[in-house]
Formats: structure tokens, sequence, C-alpha cells
């Protein structure tokens, strides 16, 4: 989790061309509450599994990568 903490915090503070801003913004807002997410699960940096079962981490995730979709698509 620690990694991809980290991942997430790495995308967000990268800076994209114009035309991408709206997407990344939204990826950003998207990966914000991820984050806080993952913060809830995390125990001394340990996963709690029955935190993880409670929480809206897989949900969001598919969120994010419906929203990735969506951007690959445009360029189909």
């Amino acid at each position: 989790m620690l990694t991809l903490q980290t991942q997430i915090e790495q995308f967000n503070l990268q800076s994209v061309p114009a035309f991408a801003k709206d997407f990344h913004q939204q990826l950003v807002d998207k990966n914000k509450i991820l984050l806080d997410e993952i913060n809830q699960v995390v125990e001394n940096g340990h996963l709690a599994l029955d935190k993880l079962q409670n929480s809206q981490i897989l949900a969001t995730i598919n969120g994010i990568s419906g929203l990735i979709n969506r951007i690959s698509n445009l360029g189909a």
C-alpha cells in the first residue's frame, strides 16, 4: 500500500499538457479520495484487512479505472 501511495502522490504532481488538464484534475481528485481511503485501512504501516473489507477502496479504484478507460478511448 505504501508503494501505491507513493505512486499516486507522484502522479498527482506531474505537469500535463493543456489539453489534458481537465482529465488530469479529475484523476487527481479521485486519487485524493483513494489516498484518504488507504490511510484509513493502514495501521502502523501495515494493511488492516478488517478495515479493507469495509472500505470503498475497490469502488474508488474501479472509478479511476473507468476514467482512464474513457481517456484511452478518446484516442481510438
